[in-house]
């Protein structure tokens, strides 16, 4: 089975950045200078030194799924606010957000109480991903991934929306990304918006070409052109925003979310779909601000 894995970076963008400053410094005698040089000083000699603080650390849970018959585990982070639910990149796992800084990004907002956040797990190594010396039908990927929303939708999301008492909304970056729209197009009822960045929408991309209906049927870009005015409305009046860049590595996926933003628009369904620039690239620097930004959107519209 011929398949394309698209991939995020797996580079931690989280070391820190060192400022060299150029420093005059003069010496005067009776009121005239006798001396100058420059000096070279690392900015952290001379910056002032914020007080250190504890890394956010996630509270780690587990969940019996009887729809995959095994234990799944999750994280929580903050205890208010607008529950986000976090899918990770492809083959990662329900760690890959504190791991990879972006809960500390979002730390402020989780400390204001502002939104708290759920990270989920994934089956993606059974399912688009599974190892290069194993051959998997299409099939049976697609009913194990079948079996996954089975569990967010029948055992996850009633958890935590007896938890939080609100409907959360879903984000994720690169195959996250899939995942958090996927699932909200597919069952929409108890979902308040979708935030995914740089995502492709159709499983061609992972599957390769097949005409498996379960394939069509979990691909936002060909189920959602068959759409009839039921599901349609479930849409409506969600928070939808769909980003991409137009840097490095981001080209496939500028490509599905141009074409979902053509796709929603033709149905008339509101979404937002903003395209950053040249330098905007498939990776965590860039994926930390797109989410400050969207998320300062979100809050803001509900204050």
């Amino acid at each position: 089975m011929a398949k394309k894995k698209v991939r995020a970076s797996r580079r931690c963008a989280n070391s820190p950045v060192t400022l060299n400053v150029n420093v005059n410094v003069s010496v005067y005698l009776n009121g005239e200078a006798v001396s100058e040089t420059v000096t070279t000083v690392d900015s952290a000699e001379i910056a002032p030194v914020a007080p250190p603080r504890e890394p956010l650390r996630g509270k780690t849970h587990k969940q019996y799924s009887s729809a995959l018959g095994r234990t799944m585990k999750y994280r929580v982070y903050g205890d208010r606010g607008l529950p986000l639910v976090a899918f990770p990149t492809s083959e990662a796992h329900y760690t890959q957000w504190e791991e990879f800084g972006m809960t500390e990004a979002l730390r402020d907002l989780i400390d204001e109480g502002a939104i708290q956040i759920w990270t989920v797990d994934t089956i993606d190594a059974e399912t688009f991903f599974p190892p290069v010396d194993e051959y998997l039908l299409v099939g049976t990927a697609m009913e194990r991934y079948q079996r996954y929303l089975d569990y967010l939708r029948d055992e996850f999301f009633p958890h935590l929306m007896a938890t939080t008492g609100q409907a959360p909304i879903l984000t994720g970056c690169s195959m996250g990304a899939y995942h958090a729209a996927n699932y909200f197009f597919r069952y929409p009822e108890k979902i308040a918006g979708v935030i995914a960045l740089s995502g492709v929408y159709t499983l061609s991309h992972f599957l390769g070409s097949t005409s498996a209906s379960a394939v069509a049927e979990n691909s936002p870009l060909e189920y959602l052109r068959d759409l009839n005015d039921h599901p349609r409305n479930q849409y409506l009046g969600r928070k939808l925003i769909f980003c991409a860049g137009q840097g490095p590595n981001e080209q496939e996926m500028l490509i599905d979310t141009r074409a979902l933003g053509e796709l929603l628009a033709a149905r008339e369904i509101p979404a937002w779909v903003d395209i950053w620039g040249e330098e905007s690239a498939h990776d965590w620097p860039w994926w930390f601000a797109q989410m400050k930004y969207f998320l300062g959107k979100v809050l803001s519209a509900q204050s």
